[in-house]
Order: structure tokens, then sequence, then C-alpha cells
């Protein structure tokens, strides 16, 4: 899976291609309609609108929430320098804004990300659906990875989800396909690529 990053600000999001999150690698009888959108700011970080067509979602979780994949939750899972380490953040959101942001090598061991300047989220519920966005500082990546040269034909390697533990029905569904037999998210072997233009 390959996604192309434009160039603009939070403004841009709307436009920004979709990608959507179609794969069910576990089954499930309930799909919502999922898919994000990305922009990179230049000298500022990136940003992401995550969207879900899905009606009443739960949403019992606020502020940082290490239990927020039980709620309806959408997640990106990011490394942002691929070609020197394997360890990626998680950042898991439901519809209220709750999170979880962790950083690490693979599903064991991973880190509450603590950073000088932590990433945005902002929740919003409409009628049919629900989106929140996301703004990953560049302070806050460079503090996890060095600096990087963020310019045009970098890639980052990631993967996005839709997922409900405790959902009516739960289901998880990922844009780039996952090879597991059991469930497990934290496969960054099979994330894909996002490129900045």
């Amino acid at each position: 899976m390959n996604y192309k990053l434009i160039r603009g600000n939070r403004n841009d999001l709307d436009t920004a291609e979709k990608a959507y999150i179609t794969d069910v690698p576990w089954g499930s009888e309930y799909t919502p309609v999922s898919f994000f959108q990305g922009v990179f700011e230049e000298g500022k970080g990136f940003w992401f609108k995550l969207t879900a067509l899905e009606s009443n979602p739960v949403a019992t979780m606020e502020g940082f929430a290490p239990s927020v994949s039980l709620d309806s939750c959408l997640e990106m899972f990011l490394c942002f320098d691929p070609e020197h380490t394997d360890s990626y953040i998680n950042f898991e959101m439901n519809p209220k804004g709750a999170y979880l942001y962790a950083v690490g090598k693979d599903r064991f061991g991973r880190e509450i990300l603590n950073t000088d300047v932590m990433p945005a989220v902002k929740g919003e519920i409409c009628e049919e659906s629900w989106n929140v966005i996301l703004f990953i500082p560049l302070k806050a990546i460079e503090q996890v990875y060095g600096a990087l040269p963020f310019a045009s034909g970098y890639t980052i390697k990631g993967n996005a989800f839709k997922c409900g533990g405790k959902a009516p029905v739960p289901h998880h569904l990922t844009w780039s396909p996952v090879q597991r037999t059991e469930r497990d998210f934290h496969r960054p072997n099979c994330f894909g690529t996002l490129e900045i233009l």
C-alpha cells in the first residue's frame, strides 16, 4: 500500500486523497466505511484526519486512555525513520479525542510517548459519522527519532486501523493488509508507505 502526503496545512485535509481502511484480516460482520487523509505542513508537522461512517459510536473514555481501543477507535501506527529503526508510534483515538500514544518496536515493551510538545487530537461526532484530527508536531517526532529530512520523496512507514473491542459488534479493519492468524495490529512488517510529495 502506498499513500501520497500532500503539502499544505490543516485546511487542506478535506481535499487530500482518501485512503480506505477496508481489509478485514480476522473477519467481521460489521465493516463501517473508514478512511484517513494526510497532509505534511513544512516546518510544522503532520496532519491526519481519520473518519468512520458510523452512527452512535461507543465513546466512554476521555483524555489519556490506555484502553481506548475498546471504544469505537481509529488508529495510525507510524515509523518516521524506517531506514534506521523499527520503532513506531501508535496513535489510538476515540470520537471524544481520548487517546493513547506509545512508542516501541513491537507489541511488547511499549513506552508511553512523553515529549515536550505532544501530539494533539480533536474528535468530532456527527449524525452519521465521526472523525478525529491528529496533529503530530515535528518537535515531538525529533524527540523520538532525531532530526529528519522531510523532503519531497521522503517515505515513512505505517498503517491505519478501525476497531472497537467493546463495540456492539467488535471489529478490526486495516488499511495495509495484515498477514497474521491471531489478531494483532502491531505488525510493522505489514506497514504500507506514506510518501511526502
